[in-house]
């Protein structure tokens, strides 16, 4: 069974490849800058999926004005996408958002990422 832990630095290269896997980078972006620009918002946090010390998924958080907030930068390993890891992170992003006081929240989708567009219409009952 696959984990949820939070974001450490030894995990940033595993991080990175992953985004890159799942077509979340842009040749005009350093990732690793958005790794680190992903923790700076004022409540921020960037949680992964781990199977047997393999990084499978990940998904970023963060809350603004204790209100309202965004889920991005959804990523599970396209090898492993088929197996419920997508929605196990946003039921996490979700607890963890209602957690510190969050009552709305936008999921922001790159429109390269037509599945997860999809996936995401079915998950708006979810996060609603």
């Amino acid at each position: 069974m696959a984990d949820i832990i939070p974001f450490s630095n030894d995990w940033q290269e595993a991080l990175v490849q992953l985004w890159n896997e799942c077509g979340l980078t842009r040749p005009w972006h350093d990732a690793n800058k958005d790794v680190r620009e992903s923790l700076q918002a004022p409540v921020a946090q960037v949680w992964l999926l781990v199977e047997e010390e393999q990084l499978i998924g990940a998904v970023n958080v963060a809350v603004q004005l204790r209100q309202s907030g965004c889920i991005y930068y959804l990523a599970v390993k396209p090898c492993q996408s088929i197996k419920g890891y997508g929605q196990q992170l946003m039921q996490h992003a979700k607890q963890q958002m209602q957690a510190l006081g969050c009552m709305q929240a936008q999921i922001i989708v790159n429109d390269k990422q037509v599945p997860l567009t999809d996936y995401n219409k079915q998950m708006e009952a979810l996060c609603g």
